[in-house]
């Protein structure tokens, strides 16, 4: 592909004396703004792909916010008290299992999208799919790690609160 440079700048310098000729006088920041205007006409692909990054950070942002009462179980032993019931943690998971599952489906709706473009556009929704992709794994895995954490400090719990020997110490 040849470079383009000089032409573009040709072009701007050209606006700029075709605007100042006609008595469209404006501010230099405003000049370079309206020279290659934004589309005020969002896509589809454009949208939703901002709904689901949208979607992933508020689920991620939840996720951080109460992850120590999430994962804080409240033994008896420890000075540590839990502020979330287990019903409470429950709807979560069953909350950001929706989330995660809507975002899959919406990802996938965005892949049919691609389908009939340009090919440097097929390029570049592809490369906005596969971040948005990494994103939302990110996120599922902080949920899943958080979800970890919950299930085996229950398990501990449980097994202290029956007084169990650990399996080791059974074998002696």
């Amino acid at each position: 592909m040849a470079d383009v440079t000089n032409v573009f700048k040709a072009t701007v310098k050209a606006l700029r004396s075709r605007k100042k000729f006609t008595g469209d006088v404006q501010h230099k920041s405003q000049t370079f703004t309206n020279i290659l205007p934004s589309s005020k006409h969002k896509g589809d692909f454009e949208r939703k792909s901002k709904e689901v990054v949208s979607s992933i950070s508020k689920l991620k942002d939840f996720l951080m916010e109460h992850r120590k009462a999430y994962v804080s179980t409240g033994s008896h032993l420890s000075a540590e008290t839990s502020s979330m019931t287990d019903t409470e943690r429950d709807q979560i998971d069953e909350e950001a299992e929706k989330v995660i599952h809507m975002c899959q489906e919406s990802v996938a709706l965005i892949k049919n999208l691609n389908a009939r473009v340009q090919p440097q556009v097929k390029e570049h929704r592809s490369s906005v799919i596969r971040l948005v992709e990494d994103y939302l794994k990110v996120v599922c895995k902080i949920y899943s790690e958080q979800r970890a954490v919950r299930v085996k400090r229950v398990v501990d719990r449980k097994r202290l609160s029956k007084l169990e020997p650990d399996k080791l110490v059974k074998e002696k």
